[in-house]
């Protein structure tokens, strides 16, 4: 007969199982870094829409993580990564 599958998860997984299947690091784990749980803002939704609708609050903090060049605009990135998407 064949032997019954090994339970890989260990106690950690079994008791804090993620959505996202992350397996070592993830934004969800927010103790894992100093740098991010300090920026990282939950309120915030997803900004990249292919129609560049941007909530202006949520605007000004990514641009306030970002370190971009002056003369490129947010507009004409996120419309350049939709063209290769």
């Amino acid at each position: 007969s064949t032997p019954p599958p090994v339970n890989t998860i260990d106690a950690d997984e079994e008791n804090n199982p993620r959505s996202c299947g992350c397996s070592e690091s993830c934004v969800s784990d927010l103790d894992w870094s100093d740098w991010f749980t300090k920026r990282y803002d939950l309120k915030q939704q997803p900004i990249l829409r292919a129609t560049n609708n941007f909530d202006p609050d949520a605007l000004a903090w990514w641009l306030s993580l970002q370190q971009s060049d002056k003369d490129k605009t947010l507009e004409g990135v996120v419309s350049k990564m939709f063209q290769i998407i």
